[in-house]
């Protein structure tokens, strides 16, 4: 009986393995939905938990090798560092050429705004020519007391941010727009998306800044308002309030958190050498 319940943590971690290979096949948007809910994260948190107090108790009581030990805890660490990994911020955000630092993005499911630990600002923007290569785009961006350049293939690390070049935007980008939908206030960003209360989702997609006019799609239908014009469907009435557009070029960067990293590969990596440990044992016993 003693050898099952020992077996219990390894059986239900192995259940949740499944799991998320299974929501795996409907798509990573799927899979992440999964691996940060409740409903993982606590099992398999008890499990690890368990089964390092196992190894606990082997050692210190019945004077079991410490190889499995060492897995165990290095697996705890380990999966710790993807569940801080899995809750962790990233997305995406837009810096100006020479404009204001800014420290608002847009998260990566395009429906909620955060805000980095340190602004952002964007010193220089060029074009990087090699022989035999398509020119790139080389970004200088300053933050967190560092300055540092960003290329496609080429992040850059501020703190426990990583920021990757996404795309050049030619002046005029659609930075933020004050909404009225209805008796319902919105300050958004570009490509923000709001979730209405008969279900539909309203964003932004496309802006013209010489007439000072965006463009909304809501329940399949395009609408381009200038500023202080009102337009609807029937059921919902958009009103553009102001619009604000950036003066000079800029990119789109990809912003990530990586503070939890560390502990991911180095819980997994502390697991593999506790694994190997006990298999050396096994061959050599």
């Amino acid at each position: 009986m003693s050898s099952i319940i020992k077996r219990l943590p390894v059986l239900l971690l192995a259940a949740l393995a499944a799991v998320a290979a299974a929501a795996s096949i409907l798509g990573p948007d799927v899979v992440a939905r999964v691996t940060r809910s409740f409903w993982f994260l606590v099992p398999g948190g008890a499990a690890v938990l368990a089964a390092l107090a196992f190894s606990i108790y082997e050692v210190g009581w019945q004077h079991r090798p410490v190889a499995g030990l060492l897995a165990h805890l290095g697996l705890a660490l380990g999966l710790a560092g993807a569940a801080l990994s899995a809750r962790s911020v990233s997305g995406y955000i837009f810096l100006e050429n020479q404009g204001e630092a800014r420290s608002a993005f847009l998260r990566a499911g395009l429906d909620q705004v955060d805000v980095l630990p340190e602004p952002l600002a964007l010193d220089s923007i060029s074009v990087r020519n090699r022989r035999g290569f398509r020119p790139t785009f080389v970004c200088w961006v300053r933050g967190g007391g560092t300055s540092a350049p960003v290329a496609f293939n080429q992040p850059g690390r501020f703190g426990g941010l990583r920021l990757l070049f996404n795309r050049d935007v030619e002046p005029g980008f659609l930075l933020e727009y004050e909404l009225a939908v209805g008796a319902d206030e919105y300050v958004l960003l570009h490509n923000q998306r709001v979730r209405l209360d008969d279900g539909r989702e309203m964003w932004s997609f496309g802006y013209d800044p010489d007439e000072h006019r965006v463009g909304f799609m809501l329940g399949g239908r395009e609408f381009w308002l200038p500023e202080g014009a009102t337009a609807g469907d029937g059921r919902h009435q958009l009103t553009l309030r102001r619009a604000w557009f950036a003066l000079n070029n800029g990119a789109v960067f990809q912003v990530s958190d990586t503070r939890a990293r560390p502990f991911l590969f180095s819980g997994f990596g502390l697991c593999l050498v506790g694994i190997a440990l006990v298999l050396v044992r096994r061959r050599n016993g």
